[in-house]
This record gives structure tokens, sequence and C-alpha cells, in this order.
């Protein structure tokens, strides 16, 4: 059943959308997830979330064009969530308390301020992402949006570990720079 068909099923309400999502995208879902959080486990706790979210999302979205996209997006939103819970989970008690007693006197907590900061930024990586090659964009991307090693970056693209290695560590270099003349302290 290809995207349209899938999406199509969850406007409806049918419930047979999640079956189908799982049939298409469900090992990836997990892979991606796995690597996140190093466990199997959570990572199907979080597909499983994943299809969840899909079922309040669509509709009103229709991903129509970047379904697989869509569903990484919230994997990735999810698994990241997970991992910040299970490392607050390992603090102790009397750190936690000292975090909450500071956040209560420290500015930004959800500020518009910061807020629009974040935008910023996200603007303006977004536009340095479109100034790479396709090929130095592809690397990085999968890199450090979908957490992939370089070795898996390897095998989808066809290029050579030490080229990607060297693309990234020369692509993280430009990124800096760039930062930096955007007035971006780092």
């Amino acid at each position: 059943m290809d995207d349209r068909m899938i999406i199509d099923l969850f406007l409806v309400h049918d419930e047979s959308a999640i079956t189908e999502t799982e049939k298409a995208y469900g090992i990836s879902l997990r892979r991606f997830s796995e690597r996140i959080l190093g466990s199997f486990e959570d990572a199907e706790e979080v597909a499983n979330d994943c299809y969840l979210s899909s079922w309040r999302l669509i509709p009103p979205n229709k991903p129509y064009d970047y379904f697989r996209q869509f569903l990484m997006r919230i994997v990735r939103h999810l698994s990241f969530d997970r991992l910040r819970v299970m490392k607050a989970e390992k603090r102790s008690a009397e750190i936690t308390e000292l975090t909450r007693e500071m956040e209560e006197c420290l500015p930004g907590n959800g500020s518009t301020e910061e807020a629009v900061e974040e935008k910023l930024l996200r603007e303006t990586l977004n536009a340095w992402l479109l100034g790479l090659s396709p090929e130095h964009r592809a690397f990085f991307v999968r890199r450090y949006y979908f957490a992939e090693s370089v070795r898996e970056i390897a095998s989808h693209t066809g290029a050579s570990e030490s080229r990607i290695k060297t693309a990234l560590h020369r692509t993280r270099s430009a990124l800096r720079d760039y930062l930096e003349e955007e007035g971006y302290l780092i």
C-alpha cells in the first residue's frame, strides 16, 4: 500500500492505517529510535507512540508528499523526549530539587525572546543547509538529524567512510564559521 492510500485511511479514521503504517515503516522507525535511545524496548514504545501521534495529527495534516519524513520527525522528537526523561530519572533527588529551585530564579524558560531566537537560528541553519551541495547536505542531515553512523551513511550513499568523515568535518567547520559570521557565539 502506498503512502497516499495510508494517509487516506488516517483521514477517515480507519484503524488499519496504523497497521499499514507499521508494515511500511515500522522497522525504519524502530531503528531510528534505537540509534538515539540505545534500547530496542524503548524504541518499540516510541514507534507505538508515533502511531498514536499520527492518528491525532492526521487530519488536519495531510502529509501526502512527505509521509516518511513526517513519521521520522515524530519519532525523533519522541525519542529525544524519552532520552531526556531517562537522563532526568538518573539524577539524584537533591540535584533535581536544586534544578527546580534555580529554574524559579532564572529567566528564559519559554520566554518570547527565547522562542524568537530559536526561530531565527532555525531559519539561519536552513539557509546554510540550502547552500551545501546535495551530497554534503545528505551526509550532514543523515548524521546529525537522523543519527545514522558513518557506516550507515556510506551504505546508503555509496560514498566511502573516509570521504564522509572528511566531508562532515569540513561541514562542521563551515557551519561554525557561518554561525559566527551571523552573530552566534559558539
